[in-house]
Protein backbone atom coordinates (compact mmCIF):
# COMPACT_ATOMS: atom_id res chain seq x y z
CA UNK A 1 0.00 0.00 0.00
CA UNK A 2 1.28 3.41 -0.94
CA UNK A 3 0.55 6.55 1.01
CA UNK A 4 -0.68 8.86 -1.75
CA UNK A 5 -3.34 11.57 -1.86
CA UNK A 6 -5.42 9.58 -4.37
CA UNK A 7 -5.24 6.43 -2.22
CA UNK A 8 -6.36 8.41 0.82
CA UNK A 9 -9.20 10.01 -1.15
CA UNK A 10 -10.44 6.62 -2.41
CA UNK A 11 -10.17 4.81 0.93
CA UNK A 12 -13.42 3.83 2.61
CA UNK A 13 -11.97 4.35 6.09
CA UNK A 14 -9.43 7.14 5.69
CA UNK A 15 -8.19 6.96 9.28
CA UNK A 16 -7.55 3.20 9.16
CA UNK A 17 -5.81 3.52 5.80
CA UNK A 18 -3.68 6.41 7.09
CA UNK A 19 -2.70 4.39 10.17
CA UNK A 20 -1.70 1.34 8.10
CA UNK A 21 -0.10 2.92 5.02
CA UNK A 22 1.10 6.33 6.21
CA UNK A 23 2.41 5.64 9.71
CA UNK A 24 6.02 6.21 8.65
CA UNK A 25 5.38 9.01 6.12
CA UNK A 26 6.23 12.36 7.66
CA UNK A 27 6.83 10.73 11.02
CA UNK A 28 8.65 12.89 13.52
CA UNK A 29 8.75 13.36 17.24
CA UNK A 30 4.97 13.75 17.44
CA UNK A 31 4.16 10.95 14.99
CA UNK A 32 2.96 11.09 11.41
CA UNK A 33 1.33 14.37 10.42
CA UNK A 34 -0.86 12.50 7.91
CA UNK A 35 -2.23 10.23 10.62
CA UNK A 36 -2.68 13.21 12.93
CA UNK A 37 -4.62 15.13 10.26
CA UNK A 38 -6.92 12.30 9.15
CA UNK A 39 -7.50 10.54 12.49
CA UNK A 40 -7.23 12.98 15.37
CA UNK A 41 -8.33 16.10 13.50
CA UNK A 42 -10.74 14.31 11.20
CA UNK A 43 -9.44 16.15 8.14
CA UNK A 44 -11.64 19.10 9.12
CA UNK A 45 -10.68 22.50 7.78
CA UNK A 46 -11.79 24.04 11.08
CA UNK A 47 -8.29 23.25 12.34
CA UNK A 48 -6.74 25.52 9.72
CA UNK A 49 -7.16 28.74 11.74
CA UNK A 50 -5.76 27.40 15.05
CA UNK A 51 -2.85 25.73 13.25
CA UNK A 52 -2.15 28.94 11.31
CA UNK A 53 -2.15 30.90 14.57
CA UNK A 54 0.25 28.35 16.06
CA UNK A 55 2.51 28.75 13.01
CA UNK A 56 2.58 32.53 13.56
CA UNK A 57 3.52 31.99 17.22
CA UNK A 58 6.35 29.64 16.21
CA UNK A 59 7.69 32.07 13.60
CA UNK A 60 7.56 34.89 16.16
CA UNK A 61 9.45 32.71 18.65
CA UNK A 62 12.06 31.90 16.01
CA UNK A 63 12.51 35.60 15.22
CA UNK A 64 12.78 36.48 18.89
CA UNK A 65 15.34 33.74 19.45
CA UNK A 66 17.43 35.00 16.53
CA UNK A 67 17.19 38.54 17.86
CA UNK A 68 18.31 37.51 21.34
CA UNK A 69 20.97 34.93 20.51
CA UNK A 70 22.18 35.55 16.95
CA UNK A 71 22.41 39.33 16.65
CA UNK A 72 24.59 39.94 19.77
CA UNK A 73 27.00 37.20 18.63
CA UNK A 74 27.20 38.71 15.15
CA UNK A 75 27.88 42.14 16.66
CA UNK A 76 30.63 40.68 18.84
CA UNK A 77 32.25 38.80 15.94
CA UNK A 78 32.10 41.82 13.65
CA UNK A 79 33.76 43.96 16.35
CA UNK A 80 36.37 41.29 17.00
CA UNK A 81 37.16 40.90 13.29
CA UNK A 82 36.91 44.66 12.71
CA UNK A 83 34.26 44.26 10.02
CA UNK A 84 31.86 46.99 9.00
CA UNK A 85 28.17 46.20 9.64
CA UNK A 86 27.57 45.77 5.90
CA UNK A 87 30.38 43.26 5.45
CA UNK A 88 29.43 41.42 8.65
CA UNK A 89 25.84 41.16 7.47
CA UNK A 90 26.85 39.83 4.07
CA UNK A 91 29.36 37.27 5.36
CA UNK A 92 28.48 36.20 8.91
CA UNK A 93 24.72 36.38 8.49
CA UNK A 94 24.94 34.41 5.25
CA UNK A 95 27.04 31.79 7.02
CA UNK A 96 24.45 31.50 9.79
CA UNK A 97 21.64 31.30 7.26
CA UNK A 98 23.27 28.69 5.02
CA UNK A 99 24.84 26.45 7.65
CA UNK A 100 21.70 24.33 8.31
CA UNK A 101 21.37 23.61 4.57
CA UNK A 102 25.03 22.59 4.35
CA UNK A 103 24.79 20.29 7.38
CA UNK A 104 21.55 18.73 6.09
CA UNK A 105 23.23 18.10 2.75
CA UNK A 106 26.22 16.49 4.44
CA UNK A 107 24.01 14.34 6.66
CA UNK A 108 21.94 13.11 3.73
CA UNK A 109 24.92 12.58 1.42
CA UNK A 110 26.77 10.45 3.97
CA UNK A 111 23.87 7.97 4.34
CA UNK A 112 24.32 4.57 2.75
CA UNK A 113 22.01 2.31 0.80
CA UNK A 114 18.27 2.56 1.25
CA UNK A 115 18.51 5.17 4.00
CA UNK A 116 19.79 7.72 1.44
CA UNK A 117 16.97 10.23 1.01
CA UNK A 118 17.92 12.18 -2.10
CA UNK A 119 14.50 13.87 -2.20
CA UNK A 120 15.22 15.41 1.22
CA UNK A 121 18.54 16.77 0.00
CA UNK A 122 17.02 18.13 -3.21
CA UNK A 123 14.01 19.69 -1.48
CA UNK A 124 16.26 21.26 1.16
CA UNK A 125 18.54 22.87 -1.39
CA UNK A 126 15.86 23.90 -3.88
CA UNK A 127 13.38 24.99 -1.22
CA UNK A 128 15.91 27.17 0.56
CA UNK A 129 17.04 28.70 -2.70
CA UNK A 130 13.52 29.44 -3.88
CA UNK A 131 12.66 30.99 -0.53
CA UNK A 132 15.75 33.18 -0.61
CA UNK A 133 15.02 34.29 -4.19
CA UNK A 134 11.35 35.12 -3.78
CA UNK A 135 10.66 35.82 -0.11
CA UNK A 136 13.83 37.61 0.94
CA UNK A 137 14.21 40.32 -1.76
CA UNK A 138 10.83 41.97 -1.05
CA UNK A 139 11.71 42.11 2.63
CA UNK A 140 14.83 44.16 1.86
CA UNK A 141 13.26 46.70 -0.48
CA UNK A 142 11.72 49.96 0.68
CA UNK A 143 7.91 50.00 0.36
CA UNK A 144 8.16 52.61 -2.41
CA UNK A 145 9.92 50.03 -4.61
CA UNK A 146 7.39 47.28 -3.90
CA UNK A 147 4.39 49.23 -5.17
CA UNK A 148 3.97 50.24 -8.80
CA UNK A 149 4.53 53.89 -9.56
CA UNK A 150 1.41 56.02 -9.89
CA UNK A 151 0.69 57.15 -13.45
Amino acid sequence: MACTASALANATDVCAYARSACAETGAGIFGSYITLWHCEMGGAWGWFLPLSAWLVVLIYALGTTADVFLIPQLAYLSTLLKLSPDVAGVTLLALGNGAPDVFTGIAVATQRGESLDFSLLLSDIVGGSVFMCFAEPPAHRPPSQLLPAAA
